[in-house]
């Protein structure tokens, strides 16, 4: 290779790196920008996504609150609707004998045995006596606890279908 030659390859490299410089300097602002925005719709992306999930937890937050609450009224609403009854099974019952001792052990088994508790022993003949049958006052009561506590779970459990069902403007499902 001759001296001209050499001369040429390096002239012609210089010439390639000058246009590649020149092209660079030319497009580097456009690609900066271009950088530059993408960046910017990431970071507002970002701060779109960021707001909406507040937004969705001040919502969820505000309907459990509503749900609470509303359950809460539910619930002392019926426990004054059975503290009521219950005044009134005591004013009309008249402590009959209702049910028999037999019976009374029949039914007092599950519930001892599922507590892993054992029945109290009774202090004097009479209480003794007394715990062997249930008046009709007993079954009056415990059929309105039964019944304040069926309510109870019902309230709670349509709370929990009003939580996880359809969302409405109102905070409720339906």
């Amino acid at each position: 290779m001759n001296p001209i030659d050499k001369i040429k390859q390096a002239a012609y490299a210089v010439v390639m790196i000058l246009i590649g410089l020149g092209s660079w300097w030319i497009t580097a602002d456009h690609y900066q920008a271009k950088i530059a925005k993408m960046k910017t719709t990431q970071a507002e992306g970002v701060a779109a996504a960021e707001k909406a999930a507040r937004n969705s937890l001040e919502l969820a937050k505000q309907r459990g609150d509503t749900l609470s609450e509303k359950l809460a009224e539910t619930e002392s609403a019926l426990n004054h609707k059975t503290l009521e009854v219950s005044r009134e099974v005591s004013r009309l019952a008249v402590g009959r004998r209702c049910l028999d001792s037999n019976l009374v052990g029949v039914l007092n088994q599950p519930s001892t045995a599922a507590s892993g508790v054992a029945a109290a022993p009774s202090s004097s003949p009479q209480a003794a006596d007394a715990a062997n049958f249930a008046s009709d006052q007993d079954v009056g009561q415990w059929i309105i606890f039964a019944n304040n506590q069926y309510e109870i779970c019902s309230a709670r459990l349509n709370a929990l279908i009003d939580w996880f069902g359809p969302k409405t403007s109102t905070g409720s499902s339906k």
